[in-house]
């Protein structure tokens, strides 16, 4: 597992649904068989929700074929969440992250009812809480993979999701 327990983390990713007008499954790890996972995943009326043993819920309503910037923090249980590297919610989600499944993207490991219709790239995984500026400088240059002043130590999961890339974990 990518992400467990109750420590600091980061999950950014860019993401550009078909259709706002369904459940989207982005990435996580939550599942039949592990409901205290955590899960990112597009509502239906078009915000996205971070989940974590309760809901955390975006004011931006994404529109169908956008691409958006996605970017969900911890600390210390209190939880942002970035749209277009600007704070968008916050709020605290300090349940632990159990690690029954592993991380998945676009479709849970046995929660197939969610599969996500559009595209997802760059996902990555870090497991400290980035700041704002580090939020910002991953949404405004697209080839930073790694942060400033964030160590290569701290990126525990890359998906670059581009045809050839592979992924890194």
């Amino acid at each position: 597992p990518v992400i467990t327990g109750t420590g600091d983390f980061t999950i950014t990713a860019w993401i550009n649904r078909a259709t706002v007008n369904t459940y989207d499954f982005i990435c996580g790890n939550y599942g039949t068989g592990n409901t205290g996972g955590i899960e990112v995943y597009g509502k239906i009326d078009g915000t996205v929700i971070l989940y974590i043993g309760a809901a955390l819920t975006t004011s931006t309503v994404m529109t169908a074929d956008t691409w958006y910037h996605y970017a969900a923090t911890r600390t210390s249980g209190a939880c942002k969440v970035y749209m277009n590297g600007v704070l968008d919610v916050s709020g605290t989600l300090a349940s632990s992250i159990v690690g029954n499944n592993d991380f998945s993207i676009g479709n849970g490991e046995d929660y197939t009812s969610e599969n996500f219709d559009g595209k997802i790239a760059d996902v990555k995984v870090f497991n400290v809480a980035l700041s704002a500026a580090n939020i910002k400088e991953l949404y405004d240059d697209s080839k930073v993979i790694i942060p400033s002043n964030i160590s290569q130590t701290n990126l525990k999961g890359w998906w670059p999701l581009v045809d050839g890339a592979g992924d890194y974990a």
